[in-house]
């Protein structure tokens, strides 16, 4: 399990100072197997204002949320993890005790590819790698909207 913040702490992002927070901040779970770009993608968005938690595979996301112990916001996450979940299942597992999630998958195929057989859930979007700094800020900004 790889994950980018400490366990044992409350709060994962070493800038998040509760005492600034007068507003709901929301809470955004990154999780892709190529660490650099997890790492771009949460960096960006923290530079936002959004509280990030990051995870390597779906095993290690539900952990650090089991961890964090508070409600997701949104999940971004590649559509194809190690091991035998990818990021839809991992949509669906964290959905069951959070029904307002929403997720943004990415991937490096298309989204027709993607959706041969089913459109993708509702309350989620899709943005093909490689993609701008400013194309994931724009589409988090769109789905919390």
């Amino acid at each position: 399990m790889s994950l980018n913040f400490d366990p044992k702490s409350p709060n994962p992002d070493p800038n998040f100072d509760p005492d600034k927070q007068a507003t709901h901040r929301p809470t955004l779970l990154v999780v892709d197997d190529e660490k650099v770009l997890r790492e771009i993608i949460a960096k960006v968005l923290r530079r936002e204002g959004y509280l990030v938690l990051e995870a390597a595979t779906s095993d290690a996301a539900t952990d650090a949320v089991y961890r964090f112990g508070q409600k997701l916001d949104l999940l971004i996450s590649d559509m194809t993890l190690p091991g035998a979940a990818g990021g839809l299942w991992l949509f669906e597992e964290l959905r069951k005790s959070n029904p307002a999630i929403r997720a943004i998958f990415i991937s490096g195929r298309t989204l027709e590819e993607i959706c041969q057989d089913a459109p993708l859930p509702k309350g989620t979007s899709f943005l093909e790698k490689p993609f701008e700094n400013d194309a994931i800020v724009e589409a988090v900004r769109e789905i919390l909207r």
